[in-house]
């Protein structure tokens, strides 16, 4: 998507962000986001900690064929973060494979003893 850029002020610079990615993360007037420079471009990132859906979800006890159900669920359900707990290794294995084939976006991003956090 093309936007011009508009020169406000003396010096700076400024383009206008789609408006349907403004609402889709509740971004308003004096909202902030992360501008990160990358090489020759420009990635804005919305900062999201207030509106994040969580979940958490116990996989003890599931069989580990079931596991990719489970995942694929919480990433149709629109979740941004999911605590996934386990009792045996095999489970976090399928969460990993999982997150790694087939949720694009999801990520492994903690993980500790029993559980571990997903993120989109």
């Amino acid at each position: 998507m093309r936007r011009k850029i508009v020169l406000q002020g003396g010096t700076a610079l400024t383009v206008s962000l789609p408006s349907k990615w403004a609402r889709r993360f509740n971004l308003a007037k004096g909202s902030e986001v992360e501008v990160k420079e990358e090489g020759d471009k420009v990635v804005v990132q919305a900062l999201m900690d207030a509106g994040i859906e969580k979940t958490a979800i116990d996989l003890s006890g599931v069989d580990p064929s079931c596991i990719k159900w489970f995942v694929t669920t919480a990433h149709k359900k629109g979740y941004d973060e999911v605590l996934f707990e386990y009792d045996t290794p095999e489970a976090v294995e399928q969460v990993q494979k999982v997150t790694q084939t087939i949720t694009l976006g999801f990520e492994m991003v903690d993980q500790k003893e029993n559980s571990v956090t997903v993120k989109n």
